[in-house]
């Protein structure tokens, strides 16, 4: 390990601190940290090369609770994994050191905090907000944004759709247009606005996701996020105590007590057992269609087969505006279900196009018969 590297100072991330001032904090340092040399994760694991790192994480679990650390440091994993330039594995290296600091800072974390790091979602920054993507005070989880509302908005602010479902749906490609005066906080802004437009595409996720979308294996895979994901296919860990208008998305571990007993419909092994027995259904209606073979007018069974099809289709839209398209297509069975949705809107199509056309040569052939 070179003096450098020895030199090299721990960042300072205070709670409140938003997450684009967050972010080049840790950059730098795990830049410097990595050094001029390549490393894997295992070499950081077990020889000198991560004696930065861990020194890193011990300084954030003792002194830090900004809740945009593991946002960060997965947001960090994809800029590195996506860089294009040639760097001999360096960026691959800062990569697999920010997964390193990512699992032992949650290895530091009791069951709420670690639900509340991986599993809060990141907030969208709101039109006028003077600090983008800033923990609210007191709450230690990633909460709503407090921009500032009494600002005005002229002429010029680009049109936005209120809706998160709907932002998210488009993939996050939504921008974030901040007004401040003076030099130094317009120079901010521009930071700030950059920032937001090159990572909005993870507004709406949380910590889990991100790492999905970055490739963190090595961080998804060990035994402190497994236990996360087990429990959030269990049921143990839920997001929604209610499936009422009113209910909000939050983490929490599920409280028998307190849930609504139709909120355990969202829990996903529930979901893939009645996934399981829709497609039944549906291979049931194919097949009873073909048997069926009613060319001139639609049949009970094929008519049955259109509602699944809607109702299919209905789920799916909701699936994906829910996850968002970039972490939706991640799934290859979500990409199979918009086939299986084609398909099915092909079939009606030709279906229906093949009882007009049997309609109008009845009626041809009747007229041809009226006439003579």
């Amino acid at each position: 390990m070179d003096s450098h590297m020895d030199h090299t100072e721990i960042p300072v991330i205070e709670t409140n601190e938003p997450l684009f001032d967050v972010l080049p904090k840790l950059y730098n340092f795990i830049s410097m940290a990595v050094g001029d040399m390549a490393y894997t994760f295992e070499q950081m694991l077990y020889g000198s090369q991560g004696h930065r790192l861990r020194q890193l994480v011990h300084a954030l679990a003792d002194d830090t609770h900004n809740p945009f650390i593991i946002v960060a440091l997965m947001i960090l994993k994809w800029d590195f994994t996506t860089a294009t330039e040639d760097d001999w594995g360096l960026n691959e290296s800062r990569g697999a050191a920010c997964e390193f600091v990512a699992w032992q800072f949650l290895c530091h974390l009791n069951q709420r905090e670690t639900i509340e790091f991986l599993l809060e979602e990141l907030p969208t920054p709101r039109r006028g907000s003077t600090n983008i993507i800033e923990p609210e005070a007191g709450n230690p989880g990633l909460a709503s944004i407090q921009g500032d509302t009494s600002q005005a908005e002229s002429e010029t602010t680009p049109l936005l759709p209120n809706s998160s479902s709907f932002y998210r749906l488009f993939g996050g490609k939504r921008t974030t247009e901040t007004q401040l005066s003076g030099t130094s906080q317009d120079t901010h802004q521009d930071e700030g606005t950059y920032a937001a437009q090159r990572y909005s595409r993870f507004f709406g996720l949380n910590a889990l996701e991100i790492a999905t979308i970055a490739h963190a294996k090595r961080f998804l895979s060990q035994r402190v996020v497994q236990r996360v994901v087990d429990g959030i296919w269990k049921g143990e860990i839920v997001f929604w105590d209610s499936l009422t208008v009113n209910s909000t998305k939050k983490p929490h571990i599920f409280n028998t007590r307190t849930a609504d007993p139709y909120s355990r419909l969202r829990v996903p092994l529930y979901r893939k057992i009645f996934e399981a027995a829709f497609f039944i259904s549906f291979l049931f209606l194919y097949y009873a269609v073909l048997v069926e073979r009613r060319q001139e007018a639609v049949g009970i069974f094929e008519a049955v087969m259109y509602v699944w099809i809607v109702a299919f289709a209905y789920d799916e839209l909701s699936g994906i505006i829910d996850a968002g398209v970039i972490f939706y297509q991640m799934d290859f069975w979500s990409l199979w279900n918009l086939s299986i949705i084609g398909v099915g809107m092909a079939f009606v199509i030709t279906s229906e196009s093949l009882i007009a056309q049997s309609a109008l040569r009845l009626v041809a052939s009747r007229s041809s018969v009226w006439c003579d």
